[in-house]
């Protein structure tokens, strides 16, 4: 078995699997810091031997795609436009029971691109005092953008919506030994978290539609709820 195998589904349509990527560039620098006179004047600073820095960054991205496999109807409604079947030929009359109005519907099948994206910075400046006494000012910057949450099937791309996340986090933290048995380390931070949910795909309302798809050659039929707009009421 290979882990880069096909869908069943996939290949029955014609679909080759669909892509999946995952890339993690990022770098790191750090040394002490010197501020030159010739450069920077009455600000110069010479810190070679007592105040360092250090710097990190990350960038972390997941490039996956969601496939829409599901069926919508060939008779649009002027308030509410839906995309038009990728496959026109293959219509079908639903399955319903009275009071029900059967529709024509037909396949609506693509791929959609759901990358997750994370940015992470890591910046520290550690500083001596003297022997006895050194402190660190440490802060911590993280924004995330996740679509790799959306599921497709019969969920339309103007459903899609995005995970958010946002933090920023200062600290410092000092440091001073008294004696061979007494040492006292302070520290104070200030964090920030803001999570959300953005809708991505237009500012439609939630609408759902249920459509029955016979199955041929039996009395049964494929069940398929449609999700089309979007919504974050109640989300978190």
């Amino acid at each position: 078995m290979s882990a880069n195998a096909n869908t069943f589904r996939n290949n029955a349509l014609g679909f080759k699997r669909l892509p999946l990527e995952e890339h993690n560039p990022g770098f790191t620098f750090s040394g002490p810091i010197d501020l030159p006179r010739k450069i920077f004047g009455p600000f110069a600073y010479s810190g070679r031997s007592r105040t360092f820095f250090f710097a990190a960054y990350e960038y972390n991205t997941l490039l996956d795609t969601a496939f829409i496999d599901t069926f919508v109807p060939l008779k649009q409604n002027p308030l509410f436009p839906l995309p038009a079947p990728t496959i026109p030929d293959a219509v079908q009359t639903e399955r319903a029971t009275a009071p029900t109005l059967a529709e024509t519907v037909a396949p609506f099948i693509s791929g959609l691109s759901t990358p997750s994206r994370n940015n992470i910075f890591t910046l520290r400046i550690d500083h001596a005092f003297n022997d006895l006494h050194n402190g660190s000012a440490l802060y911590q910057l993280g924004r995330l953008s996740n679509l790799n949450q959306f599921t497709g099937g019969d969920r339309l791309a103007e459903s899609l919506q995005a995970r958010t996340r946002n933090t920023d986090a200062i600290s410092y933290s000092d440091n001073y030994v008294f004696s061979p048995r007494l040492v006292n380390q302070a520290r104070i931070q200030f964090s920030r978290l803001t999570p959300a949910v953005e809708a991505r795909g237009g500012a439609k309302p939630v609408a759902i539609i249920d459509i029955d798809v016979p199955i041929a050659g039996t009395n049964g039929s494929d069940s398929h709820t449609l999700v089309a707009g979007s919504s974050t009421i109640g989300a978190t």
